[in-house]
Order: structure tokens, then C-alpha cells, then sequence
């Protein structure tokens, strides 16, 4: 399969994702992650964001798509829907991961209701929660990926965001890394990701 993983910042898909799509790349799917943002903020610029994306990215064996949209300045319309359409369309993708449309950060909101409406055509959709705010919604896991083998890996490369591990500290990898192992006892693994999934056609 043709498979990508859509996410606001540099380090989305490591922390949500990182698991399946390093478990995918390995079993011989062909796996995209498409950054839409510059990700810069008060503690890091574009170029290190870049960077360790790269780094990241490398890690886990997918091919970064950079759209380099300016960080919190992106909204739901018909462009960035028309630009997703272009995007997603150039690599004739059979499963889209991305945001749940009713996360609290708005860069990831708007992006998974954007991803949502230029997938209307594509087989096969899952939403990913990336950030640990609560929302008013329910993320309703209804899909779950083992990454029991590969979990060494997501860590290594969610270590490898390392202005962010040095900004947010330990608690930031625990959180996720606690969020997998929770997930994965729901099904008597060692680790899991979960997924609230939108459609799925065979």
C-alpha cells in the first residue's frame, strides 16, 4: 500500500504514528509523512524544526513531504483542501492517517477536517490524537496497531525532536510511551497506537 501520515509539526507522526508507519515501512508498504507547517515557534526556528524532522523521519523510513505552511496561520477552505487534494492525489494513497478533527490545538483541528474532506475519495481513513489537552469531544479508539517490536524505534525517534524533548523534558515521551503501553493492554500486547478510524473499504 501507499500509505501517509499527514501531521501539523515535526513531530506529530513520531508521537502518534511513529510505531505503525516504521511497523508498515518494514513490512514493504510504501509510507509517506507529510509535514504541512514550518513548525517554528518562540524556542525553535524552521531550520532545526527541519532538521530534526529529517533525522526523525529517517528513523522510521518514510519519505518527508515538506508544505511548508506557516505554523498557526493555516484554516479550513478551499485551498488548503484543494492543496491536500493535490498532495495526497500525487502519491495515489491507500490509507491516510491524520489529526482528529476535534483536537484542542488549532494547526492540527483544521488539518485533520481539511485531510477528512480531500479524502472523501480514498479508501481508507484513521485519525490520530497527538497532544496530551483535553478535549470536549470523546477520541473514540476504534483501531489499534501492535508496535510492540518496533518501540525502541518510535522512541528513538521521537528523541530525535530534541528542542522539543528539551523544552517539554521526560513527562513528554512517558505520556506517549504510557498512552501505548495503556493501549496495547486492551489486547495483551507489550505496546500499541490507537486510531479512531473514519472509513475502511477493502
Amino acid at each position: 500500500m501507499n500509505i501517509v501520515a499527514i501531521g501539523a509539526h515535526y513531530d506529530d507522526i513520531e508521537l502518534a504514528v511513529g510505531g505503525a508507519m516504521r511497523k508498515w515501512c518494514d513490512e514493504g508498504h510504501d509510507t509517506y509523512g507529510i509535514v504541512v507547517t514550518t513548525s517554528d515557534y518562540e524556542d525553535r526556528d524552521y531550520a532545526t524544526a527541519y532538521r530534526e524532522g529529517t533525522i526523525a523521519a529517517g528513523i522510521l523510513g518514510y519519505e518527508l513531504i515538506r508544505l511548508e505552511l506557516p505554523t498557526r496561520g493555516i484554516s479550513y477552505g478551499r485551498e488548503l483542501v484543494q492543496l491536500f487534494d493535490s498532495t495526497i492525489g500525487s502519491i495515489s494513497a491507500d490509507l491516510i492517517v491524520t489529526h482528529w478533527e476535534h483536537d484542542v490545538h488549532q494547526d492540527h483541528a483544521v488539518i485533520g477536517a481539511a485531510t477528512i474532506t480531500a479524502g472523501r475519495h480514498y479508501p481508507r481513513i484513521l485519525t490520530y490524537r497527538s497532544n496530551w489537552y483535553h478535549s470536549s469531544h470523546v477520541f473514540s479508539s476504534n483501531y489499534y496497531v501492535d508496535i510492540s517490536s518496533v518501540i525502541d524505534t518510535k522512541v528513538a525517534a521521537i528523541r530525535a525532536h530534541a528542542s522539543e524533548y528539551s523544552k517539554n523534558g521526560k513527562a513528554w515521551l512517558d505520556f506517549h510511551i504510557s498512552q501505548a503501553s495503556a493501549a496495547g493492554a486492551i489486547f495483551g500486547v507489550a505496546y500499541a497506537e490507537q486510531f479512531q478510524l473514519v472509513k475502511w473499504m477493502e
